[in-house]
């Protein structure tokens, strides 16, 4: 670990710096990790595969990138380049970085300072070639894709053992040959994996600059698609991994993603097995269940409580298939395999390669981000009833819906459909916003999971609660947009896809929203009449055009109802849903938030003089 760890202790910040470690020895580790990790996967060697080897493809990249560097205005100064004058025309410049090629004895020591100098995507392309093997030594076999076609795969054949290979593949060949024809690196190791022979004598990947450590599982899924080659037996590299990062943990990192694969894959089929097992045997239990039984959990039940039929039948699922996955996974056979596919997988990867990555990973952000909120086109589409966790969009602004759930719910029996219990209609809006990290120390703010975000988080402000009637957010649930638009010339909606108390409640928020438009053409009425600039009618205006419940969002009254078209819009929009339990607990920090208590001041404490 080479950066501070910064702490909260009793609401002090404090900075803890680790005790700095050489390169060398950082680098040393890397080193000794994918030796370990080759000793556990039985891999005699790294046969790597790039068409830089050769000595004249190097020579071109030097000369290339010092004309880069010279067309870009810059120039190096460092002691091996004092000889060379930068401002000369190209072709002399030309001659005199040749004529130092020609004499420099360490001519890859050369090449490594320009690509540093330079540190763009065609540096990250030759920097492996010219450090590599002094990394690892008789454990690497260097050829060119020439070389790779002409041997024929002896070095593969020639394993005893159970040995096997590691076979890392350039994917770009700039100097190719009636040999090697136009094939790439990805190519060749499709042509290696497909050999049955010799496809359980090697892991493969592809070693490329053409993309970030970022990008390499995108990469990978595209040149299983291009090239036709079975994405369980190769993985893809960076070469950013090891150009770019003088501890070479990232490309030890890389190899170990590399030699997990396999491991990883045969997991995931074993899960992808007991998941269709298990839902197989949920679904034939749903159907044993008799018509009776069926219509009261489904149907009766959630008319008593006013919940959505499909949210009962998920919920039922859900129960069935869980404890069908615990029924398979109870098997002491199948839990063995399972758990020797695991142990494979952490006896590599507990090796300590000494990476430490903080960057965001877009999988597992987006995974956890489905795990913690339901997209507002879910939300919408659907339908979904008003609750607890709700996100708004109010103007520029992110809000959540803090209300117990029961507060929420519409009834859904003939007395009292479309309604809420007590006619409950107070909605309690807390701002969610981003910041840095300290702001979590103050009792009136909450963090609020939010995947991706490294160095601020994302957090529900209770201090800027505000109230706003339930009227104006259940006119979303209407609309597939979210937005809270009424169309006052749609008396009734007809929408079977809406739960049927949802089209009672729209009727009772149109009686009321009616009255307002009737009072909003009085007004302009009059208005027309006296004319806008009159002294009541500017009075009166802040009172007719801005209702209480807007004025705190500084929503102008004007901009709300659409006098042509009759159409109210009020800048309001739902756009997400913070799923329970983190919702729940959310609404119960914010009661306690509301609930705390408050002291008289200590006035023994001495007062502080002011200028």
């Amino acid at each position: 670990m080479d950066e501070k760890i910064t702490i909260n202790s009793n609401g002090e910040t404090i900075d803890i710096y680790p005790r700095q470690v050489d390169i060398s020895t950082l680098r040393e580790k890397a080193i000794n990790s994918v030796h370990q990790m080759l000793d556990i996967e039985n891999i005699a060697y790294i046969v790597y595969i790039d068409d830089k080897f050769d000595d004249e493809a190097l020579k071109e990249e030097y000369i290339g990138h010092l004309l880069a560097i010279k067309n870009n205005g810059d120039k190096i100064l460092s002691e091996n380049f004092q000889s060379i004058e930068w401002s000369h025309p190209e072709p002399k410049f030309r001659n005199e970085i040749i004529r130092l090629w020609d004499q420099v004895p360490n001519k890859r020591a050369l090449l490594f300072e320009v690509c540093l100098f330079l540190r763009d995507p065609e540096s990250a392309n030759v920097i492996p070639v010219l450090e590599i093997e002094e990394c690892f030594g008789d454990r690497i076999k260097l050829m060119t894709p020439t070389q790779w076609v002409q041997d024929q795969y002896t070095i593969i054949k020639a394993l005893k053992n159970n040995k096997r290979a590691l076979c890392l593949f350039d994917f770009e060949f700039q100097n190719s040959d009636e040999i090697l024809g136009n094939r790439n690196g990805a190519q060749l190791a499709k042509e290696l994996i497909e050999i049955e022979d010799l496809s359980n004598k090697v892991v493969c990947g592809i070693f490329s600059h053409k993309f970030g450590a970022e990008d390499e599982d995108d990469k990978r899924n595209e040149y299983s698609v291009t090239y036709q080659i079975n994405k369980e037996k190769f993985y893809t590299i960076s070469k950013s991994r090891f150009s770019f990062d003088p501890k070479i943990a990232a490309f030890s990192e890389g190899i170990k993603n590399l030699l997990l694969l396999p491991y990883v894959e045969e997991l995931k089929a074993q899960s992808t097995k007991t998941f269709k097992e298990s839902n197989e045997k949920a679904t034939l239990r749903i159907k044993e269940i008799s018509p009776k039984t069926f219509n009261h959990i489904i149907q009766k039940s959630s008319l008593k409580e006013g919940i959505w039929e499909v949210s009962t039948l998920f919920r039922l699922y859900g129960i069935l298939s869980k404890e069908e996955n615990l029924r398979y996974i109870s098997d002491v056979t199948k839990r063995a395999t399972f758990n020797t596919a695991v142990k494979k997988i952490r006896d590599i990867d507990k090796i300590e390669t000494g990476y430490n990555n903080k960057e965001s990973n877009n999988q597992t952000n987006s995974l956890r981000e489905s795990e913690t909120y339901i997209t507002g086109n879910f939300v919408n589409n659907l339908h979904l009833p008003i609750s607890n966790g709700d996100i708004f969009k109010i103007k520029d602004k992110e809000y959540i819906l803090l209300v117990q759930p029961c507060n929420l719910a519409l009834r859904a029996n003939d007395d009292n459909c479309g309604k809420r219990s007590y006619d409950y209609n107070n909605a309690l809006l807390v701002p969610l916003k981003e910041g840095a990290k300290k702001k979590l120390a103050s009792p009136a703010i909450e963090k609020v999971v939010k995947p991706g975000l490294i160095d601020k988080v994302k957090y529900a402000d209770f201090s800027g609660f505000k109230n706003v009637p339930l009227d104006l957010l259940d006119l979303a649930v209407f609309q597939t947009s979210g937005d809270a638009i009424l169309d006052m010339k749609v008396e009734k909606i007809a929408n079977e896809l809406i739960h049927f108390p949802w089209l009672e409640r729209y009727s009772y928020i149109y009686k009321e929203f009616a009255k307002y438009e009737k009072a909003l053409n009085h007004f302009k009425n009059i208005r027309d009449k006296v004319g806008a600039n009159d002294q009541d009618i500017r009075a009166l205006k802040p009172f007719i055009y801005a209702p209480e419940c807007l004025k705190s969002f500084k929503i102008n009254g004007e901009d709300i109802y659409d006098f042509d078209n009759r159409v109210f819009k009020f800048k309001i929009k739902r756009v997400a849903h913070y799923k329970s339990p983190l919702s729940d607990d959310l609404l119960q920090r914010f009661m306690q938030y509301l609930s705390r208590n408050a002291f008289e001041h200590d006035f023994s404490q001495p007062s502080i003089s002011r200028p």
